[in-house]
């Protein structure tokens, strides 16, 4: 996972390992839940420090309502990642796998040594990087 981390680790929010699935999957539990929902600033922006140092789960995303806002070009350059990636992954009979993805304050320079996989917000607060991992094929014989 760290390999896959790119962008100023000081500039880091959020890091996800997203399976697809509810079970077992969520970090942050429901105190610190009501706090980040309905909290002050200061009590939330502690929360967030606690958790920027967590890999969080499906759960945790649904429950923060993140969103990808992303600018046209970017969201369809996403889209035809994703239909490219799932085909080779359908092709090599890999039948699991995470998408680890990490939400950066926005942050020009990390920007300008961007890989494909990296994508700014269409109103510029963050960053965004999606890759795959822990994956899991079928053998045949």
């Amino acid at each position: 996972m760290k390999n896959m981390c790119e962008g100023n680790p000081l500039t880091k929010i959020f890091t996800f390992d997203l399976k697809g699935s509810t079970v077992d999957r969520d970090v942050i539990k429901s105190d610190n839940l009501k706090i980040l929902k309905t909290g002050n600033e200061a009590d939330k922006s502690k929360i967030i420090e606690k958790f920027s140092k967590e890999v969080l789960k499906d759960k945790d995303f649904t429950n923060l309502d993140l969103k990808f806002k992303l600018s046209k070009k970017d969201a369809d350059c996403l889209r035809k990642m994703i239909r490219s990636d799932s085909e080779l992954l359908r092709l090599s009979c890999v039948t699991d796998y995470s998408l680890f993805v990490t939400i950066h304050k926005y942050s020009a320079e990390d920007l300008e040594n961007k890989s494909y996989r990296v994508m700014a917000s269409s109103d510029k607060k963050y960053i965004f990087s999606i890759s795959i991992i822990d994956y899991l094929g079928v053998i045949s014989t």
